[in-house]
């Protein structure tokens, strides 16, 4: 290997539980000791070659492995004390294509451990990026980044690290809410909201009902605000995201035993889908459609029966079958427990 593709595998804080990242991190630290080589400029180098075969890939496949390639050099970089270096139009370009491939990973039975990657060299390209770092456009996207990132943590049972991650993003974007005052952004706002439910499922997911449920109430209080201020142009987009911190909430006020909070918080999120099937008709996009609040059945011989679908239960089914259907959901992959909660 050359020392630039050594490089591009270079982790800085996330490779703690990697002998070999470990070593290119010490690397980059015996490097600087040799004469007549500067560490910067190598770096600077890989860098620049990386985004050039991100903007040059053939296809998708292609770009992610290049995306992967940039963290390495961003993250040593910003590790070395560099700042800037990228220009902002290239940047954006970057940071474009990055985005398609992460809405392509969150949608899909997508390595968590590349999104994690993926996200990193985002946010690290607007830290590097030779306009200011506190310019309200390079803070949006960091945090949007830093969200995604919490999230694919999240997904991967990191719950901690997700935290922090989502705790960060909020940080950012509630800086830049109190700098800006009514000039902040309605996307802007979306996404700090985003920020608390990312958060709140973390927390959720980690058991602390009490905490999670707050990171929820604020969601909703920011995308309440939003449907206040916007009126006539309160998108369906922003319509299912305040549906969908309502149901979250209520998830999170049912597993803590309050459960006239949990019927309230659920009868919300019914109510702004049911605006949306009738606002939208049949073009109500299926995750909408799909992600409705679960309801619970009661017989007696199964106090707490799960209905996953509509067709789940046949329409001859009797009451001692439904007496055989499972009343829990530990059986379940785990990673279907979470598309649950």
């Amino acid at each position: 290997y050359s020392i630039s593709e050594l490089l591009r595998t270079y982790r800085g804080d996330m490779a703690a539980s990697s002998r070999f990242a470990l070593g290119i991190k010490g690397m980059t630290e015996e490097l600087q000791q040799l004469g007549n080589w500067s560490l910067t400029s190598t770096l600077e180098q890989a860098l620049h070659s990386a985004a050039a075969d991100c903007l040059a890939a053939p296809d998708e496949d292609s770009r992610m492995r290049a995306f992967l390639q940039l963290a390495g050099p961003a993250l040593a970089l910003l590790d070395h004390g560099s700042q800037g270096g990228l220009d902002t139009d290239l940047v954006r370009a970057l940071d474009e294509k990055a985005s398609i491939l992460a809405d392509r990973a969150t949608n899909s039975t997508f390595d968590f451990t590349a999104g994690i990657r993926l996200c990193t060299a985002g946010e690290a390209m607007w830290r590097l990026t030779s306009s200011a770092i506190d310019e309200p456009s390079s803070v949006a996207r960091r945090a949007s980044w830093l969200r995604r990132r919490g999230a694919f943590r999240r997904l991967s049972f990191h719950f901690d690290s997700a935290c922090i991650d989502q705790g960060q993003a909020i940080e950012l974007l509630s800086d830049l809410r109190a700098r800006q005052g009514s000039a902040f952004s309605a996307e802007s706002c979306d996404e700090l909201a985003a920020g608390h439910v990312n958060r709140g499922i973390a927390l959720r997911q980690r058991g602390q009902f009490a905490e999670a449920i707050e990171d929820f109430g604020l969601a909703i209080a920011y995308r309440e605000g939003l449907r206040q201020k916007l009126g006539d142009a309160w998108s369906p987009d922003l319509c299912e995201h305040l549906a969908s911190a309502y149901m979250n909430r209520g998830v999170s006020h049912r597993k803590s035993g309050k459960l006239i909070q949990a019927i309230a918080d659920h009868g919300q999120a019914i109510d702004l889908r049911e605006r949306l099937r009738t606002t939208l008709g049949s073009d109500v996009p299926i995750k909408i459609s799909s992600l409705r609040p679960r309801r619970y059945s009661k017989t007696p011989a199964s106090p707490a029966i799960l209905i996953l679908t509509p067709s789940a239960k046949k329409p001859e089914q009797t009451a001692s079958a439904q007496a055989r259907l499972p009343t829990r959901t530990s059986h379940l992959p785990r990673s279907h427990m979470l598309r649950l909660a």
